[in-house]
């Protein structure tokens, strides 16, 4: 199945292997000069063991496909969530390339907890999922070509008031605060 996927950890984390790296490139160097029974091997294999441990401890990514919103990562959340009928995908613009994914659903007829009354749950939305990723304008411009949104109407969807509806999709943009929000409501279960 087709998806698409969004990094979401900084790169410059990743600037945190530097050291661990330099110390494995001077034990590799100074490996054939020691006269130690084992040599440097246990700490290449410790440092190289980090290498591994920081890249794959801080690798998350988001993938979007037809029918679903996942976190990856063996150290991530893994949190995910179906993308179905009535529900709706948020992508906010934050800046310095943040991009938020929420996607809400109804709540439901049946309450979630005792406390709550039955006209409390009512047409409310509740936040299924949510991450951030790295990305901006042309990150949230994939996800709308993914949903077959016009390329046409794709260039006018950065824009405050932006409406398009078709017959599976409702998209809206709009400002909220300094966050420029485009909400993709799904009328329909794509398939």
């Amino acid at each position: 199945m087709k998806s698409i996927y969004f990094f979401c950890t900084k790169p410059w984390v990743y600037l945190t292997e530097l050291p661990v790296l330099f110390m494995l490139w001077v034990a590799m160097i100074f490996n054939g000069q020691s006269e130690e029974v084992f040599k440097f091997y246990p700490l290449i294999i410790v440092l190289s063991a980090a290498v591994i441990f920081i890249f794959v401890y801080f690798f998350r990514v988001i993938s979007i496909s037809i029918d679903e919103i996942r976190y990856h990562g063996l150290f991530s959340s893994r949190d995910s969530a179906f993308i179905d009928e009535n529900k709706t995908l948020l992508i906010s613009l934050k800046p310095r390339l943040r991009l938020g994914l929420e996607l809400y659903g109804d709540a439901g007829d049946v309450p979630a907890f005792d406390w709550m009354k039955a006209e409390d749950v009512k047409h409310r939305d509740i936040c299924l999922f949510r991450g951030k990723a790295i990305g901006g304008k042309r990150s949230a411009a994939r996800i709308l070509n993914f949903f077959s949104v016009p390329k046409e109407e794709i260039v006018k969807a950065t824009n405050d008031g932006f409406f398009y509806e078709d017959d599976a999709l409702l998209v809206k943009s709009e400002r909220k605060n300094e966050v420029f929000q485009i909400s993709i409501q799904f009328k329909t279960t794509l398939t």
